[in-house]
């Protein structure tokens, strides 16, 4: 039996928790779940993720000005990218480097240029069509990925702190993410729209907040 975290064993378990896991356990371990948790959270989790006596969790997209800041964001570094190799290739003669050199330098050039059209017809549209979050009055749920697909849950129980961030483009587009964090790391929404990143924020910290009054 296969536990994230834990030394679990199964006289530690209700009958009910033992049949759940033992049913679902590849799931658990397929999916990524926040560590310390309890057992019971544990098994109800599986229950949500499998579908099974689940409350329907309304998930959301993020903006589609993603696609624009994703795309602005990979244009700037690929252009510093290709100064910077250029100079270096002129260096190679400059200094009388290494022959070999100059061919790495073509090749990153090339990588770097081919990259641009890869982000904005392939990267940046997957991004924002997998991308979902979505919130209940327990877990908030993160969907994403295509080939390898990931389900993020956190525990209202577990949320330490939630913080806006807004860069420059982000600001110049008016979204900004939100950065979650637990005692075990965080996990990031981005790129929302400002109202709603804001609301999403303040229901979060509400719920998280009754959460810790309910277990006291």
């Amino acid at each position: 039996m296969y536990l994230i975290a834990q030394n679990i064993s199964f006289k530690d378990l209700s009958l009910f928790e033992i049949a759940v896991l033992q049913k679902f356990q590849s799931q658990l371990i397929q999916t990524k779940l926040f560590l310390s948790l309890t057992v019971s959270e544990i098994a109800w989790i599986i229950f949500q993720l499998k579908g099974e006596n689940r409350m329907e969790v309304q998930y959301q997209q993020i903006s589609p000005k993603a696609m624009k800041v994703r795309n602005l964001n990979e244009l700037i570094t690929s252009l510093i990218s290709l100064v910077v190799i250029t100079g270096l290739y002129f260096c190679t003669d400059y200094f009388n480097w290494w022959n070999w050199l100059r061919y790495v330098w073509i090749a990153l050039f090339i990588i770097t240029i081919i990259g641009i059209p890869w982000t904005y017809f392939v990267s940046s549209p997957i991004y924002y069509k997998t991308f979902r979050y979505g919130l209940t009055d327990d877990f908030l749920y993160i969907k994403s990925g295509v080939l390898t697909k990931v389900e993020v849950v956190v525990p209202m129980t577990k949320i330490q702190s939630i913080e806006l961030i807004q860069g420059i483009i982000m600001r110049k587009y008016g979204v900004r993410s939100i950065e979650i964090k637990t005692m075990q790391g965080g996990v990031t929404i981005p790129h929302i729209e400002e109202e709603v990143a804001i609301k999403l924020r303040d229901d979060i910290s509400k719920l998280a907040r009754l959460k810790e009054l309910d277990e006291r």
